[in-house]
């Protein structure tokens, strides 16, 4: 009698001898040879639960296959007896995925094709992987995960990057145990209404990086909104493009930094801003870096009223380029622990409107509004120290001010 061979073994069987055996199952072949149910798949998980949780696979890893239906997860597992790794990656689901309030040992979806992804109230043990993940929609997508808990890291590296759909992402009240990647990330308001991506409150113990990867760069189309968060480490927006199309496009009122904040110049591409970006009451551990970087806003294009820098403050030229701000500086009641650096900076207030103010600001190091190498230091409209008090120097050696 000949033995059945893998093209003759439907997919779903394939898949239940491959994870029976504690390997990933890798389907090939025609659309139809890589189909299997959404039922199906929920069964595999759910058989943790029952008593014939003996006999259940101890992760679900399938790689290419077609699911037929939406994948129906909610509130299912615990923080307790989590359900076993689940890793679906280069699959295409095209009625969505979700999860919200489910609890996992881990979960994957890098590189798969979603319709749409639900998961607030999602609880994941180690990581969660979203890495080039595409969604294929017509629709704007908002992927919620917010209140989400994740004890490891969260990795979401070009999502929205590929694909038809405008991607936003709320992640409000989230808890992240280690870092946080959207390394070339494109994201978008979709409607205008709500931000790109928000943040308000979320807990980052490690770094939180949404910063350019290589040749791709993290964009939005819409604010991005981190209000009141407690953020472990550095914070990167090097090489980055925020546009909300001249409103407040990085808000991130209240948050503390334990590390870095970075808004520079990274191989070449500046950090670019169009809309203010809004840094009242920040608290940043180390440096607030802009190098190299391009801001436009009307009045204002960077508020830094009553933030704490533990150590500099970073205006001034990289190697390639000017820090450039369209719109007014303003440092209102500011403290800076270390040094304030704006050599070969251009401001423009725009007439008679205030280029730079740091009236009450305090500056426990030398302040340099001044020249770097053939570039000088221009303030083209006002500017007021009014109230500000430098503990060392205040060096204007080659300064050019258009107001008084």
């Amino acid at each position: 009698m000949t033995m059945p061979t893998e093209a003759d073994k439907s997919a779903e069987t394939i898949v239940r001898e491959c994870l029976h055996e504690e390997r990933i199952a890798r389907l090939e072949g025609r659309p139809e040879e890589r189909t299997i149910r959404a039922s199906f798949l929920r069964e595999l998980v759910v058989s943790q639960l029952t008593n014939d949780a003996a006999d259940a696979p101890m992760f679900i890893g399938i790689e290419n296959a077609i699911i037929e239906g939406k994948l129906q997860f909610a509130g299912i597992g615990s923080t307790t007896a989590p359900l076993p790794p689940l890793a679906l990656t280069k699959c295409e689901i095209p009625a969505g995925i979700e999860l919200s309030d489910s609890a996992w040992t881990s979960v994957k979806l890098d590189g798969s094709q979603i319709a749409s992804l639900a998961a607030s109230g999602l609880r994941v043990e180690r990581s969660l992987l979203l890495n080039d993940v595409i969604f294929d929609s017509a629709e704007a997508v908002s992927i919620d995960l917010r209140d989400l808990v994740v004890g490891a890291n969260l990795e979401a590296r070009n999502l929205g990057r590929r694909g038809r759909a405008r991607c936003s992402v709320r992640l409000d009240q989230a808890h992240i145990g280690g870092s946080m990647s959207m390394l070339g990330a494109v994201l978008s308001a979709g409607d205008g209404k709500c931000p790109a991506l928000a943040m308000t409150g979320v807990t980052v113990k490690a770094d939180v990086l949404l910063s350019s990867s290589g040749a791709t760069r993290f964009e939005t189309k819409g604010a991005v909104r981190i209000v009141n968060a407690v953020i472990g480490g550095r914070v990167s927006f090097s090489a980055a493009s925020v546009d909300n199309a001249g409103d407040e496009c990085l808000v991130m009122d209240g948050t503390e930094i334990g590390g870095d904040l970075l808004l520079d110049e990274h191989d070449g591409r500046r950090f670019e801003a169009n809309g203010a970006v809004c840094l009242r009451g920040t608290t940043i551990k180390n440096s607030l870096d802009f190098m190299g970087a391009k801001l436009f806003g009307c009045p204002d294009a960077l508020l830094l009223s009553g933030a704490q820098i533990g150590a500099n403050l970073i205006l001034r030229k990289s190697k390639l380029n000017r820090f450039e701000a369209s719109g007014a500086v303003g440092l209102t009641r500011a403290t800076i622990g270390g040094e304030v650096r704006m050599q070969g900076a251009r401001l423009s207030g725009e007439g008679e409107r205030f280029a730079l103010y740091m009236d009450e600001t305090i500056v426990h190091g030398s302040a340099y509004l001044s020249s770097d190498g053939c570039d000088r230091f221009e303030a083209r409209g006002l500017v007021d120290l009014y109230g500000a008090r430098f503990d060392m120097n205040l060096v204007l050696n080659g300064a050019s001010v258009g107001g008084h």
